[in-house]
């Protein structure tokens, strides 16, 4: 069985099925189960650190909490800033759409938060940004830098088109399958080795969306 999209009642579900399961872009935080997953934490900790090599402190987060490979993003992004961590500077959405990132970065900007790059936890979101930012009159990359997280095809076409980085959802997807056969395999052989998490690389992709920190 392949899993996608699971919360802890289906992980304690399939922990509980005599076949093997493996878990696709995710992971089982008590290692009861094999998964294969890129790995977020770096995705997100990459993504902010090409922003402070443009000069950028004051970096926010966009966030939609409730899934376990966004919560590693927003790790990878609190890891780097370190010192620079500030809660505030959280920008919560409401949905995975354009829209409701638009309205969230609206807010923000009207309550008076303060700063010069996003991270976006998905692609989806840096759209709905880009979008808040130029209809409230702010430059991108001008005066605020905007970097996504997902590689999806769609954001070179944004204007600007849209940094961001690429999930190898591809390779993710097939050594799910080549795990979960390697799994079979060596139960029908009789062996039963530990569970395994493998996690993979991510490539950052610059474009237009980000520059250099207005001074």
């Amino acid at each position: 069985m392949l899993l996608v999209t699971v919360d802890d009642a289906i992980l304690d579900f399939a922990h509980e099925l005599p076949c093997p399961a493996v878990i696709v872009n995710g992971d089982d935080p008590g290692m009861r189960l094999s998964s294969v997953t890129p790995c977020n934490r770096s995705a997100a900790a990459l993504a902010t650190r090409h922003l402070i090599e443009l000069g950028h402190r004051r970096i926010a987060f966009m966030n939609k909490p409730g899934r376990r490979t966004i919560l590693r993003r927003f790790e990878g992004w609190k890891d780097v800033l370190a010192d620079d961590f500030d809660p505030r500077l959280t920008i919560e959405v409401e949905d995975w759409t354009a829209e409701a990132a638009r309205r969230s970065v609206t807010k923000a900007l009207e309550s008076g938060l303060e700063f010069t790059a996003i991270v976006a936890a998905g692609d989806i979101l840096a759209a709905g940004a880009i979008a808040a930012l130029q209809s409230a009159g702010w430059k991108v990359p001008g005066e605020i830098s905007v970097l996504g997280i997902d590689g999806l095809p769609q954001g070179q076409y944004l204007s600007p088109a849209l940094s961001t980085v690429k999930i190898p959802m591809h390779a993710v997807g097939a050594l799910s399958l080549d795990l979960l056969c390697e799994t079979v395999r060596l139960r029908s052989a009789g062996v039963d080795l530990p569970a395994r998490r493998i996690e993979l690389a991510c490539d950052l992709i610059p474009r237009a969306s980000c520059g250099p920190c207005p001074t």
